[in-house]
């Protein structure tokens, strides 16, 4: 990533994928919802909607941070994706393992140049270091749950 691209980041200039935000949290050696203010956190074992911060990661792509555990390196999130949109341009890595289920419409997953189509109920688990891009090229809304472990 390039020190302007970092800047326009700062700035609020620009808007990170997800991509970018996985680069900078693994720059900094932390999860990707450390870099957000998360109302709530700590004082109840509820997180409600209103709290959970949402992230506009690319032009239709939003992730919703449901809940966040550094004391155990676990965040669980709710990823969702309008028709034609994607996690990010090209596949990316980062240290942990991930665990998702889709909750509707279809999502390709692509692990390491082999593509895996899942639909509504389908989970899938893999190694965060695995190079990885997530696609909707279905008619309508996919969202996903996943759970991003340190390990």
């Amino acid at each position: 990533m390039s020190v302007s691209m970092l800047s326009m980041l700062e700035r609020g200039v620009a808007a990170p994928s997800i991509g970018t935000l996985v680069s900078v949290s693994a720059a900094l050696g932390m999860h990707m919802s450390d870099l957000f203010d998360t109302p709530g956190s700590g004082r109840s074992p509820v997180r409600r909607l209103a709290d959970q911060v949402e992230v506009n990661t690319a032009e239709g792509v939003v992730r919703r941070l449901v809940h966040n555990d550094p004391n155990h390196g676990l965040e669980m999130v709710v990823n969702e994706y309008e028709p034609g949109t994607s996690s990010s341009s090209a596949p990316t890595h980062h240290v942990g393992t991930e665990l998702g289920i889709l909750i509707s419409g279809t999502l390709a997953i692509e692990l390491d140049g082999v593509e895996h189509i899942l639909k509504p109920g389908d989970g899938i688990t893999y190694r965060s270091s695995t190079p990885h891009r997530f696609e909707n090229r279905g008619k309508t809304k996919a969202r996903a749950v996943w759970i991003n472990l340190d390990a």
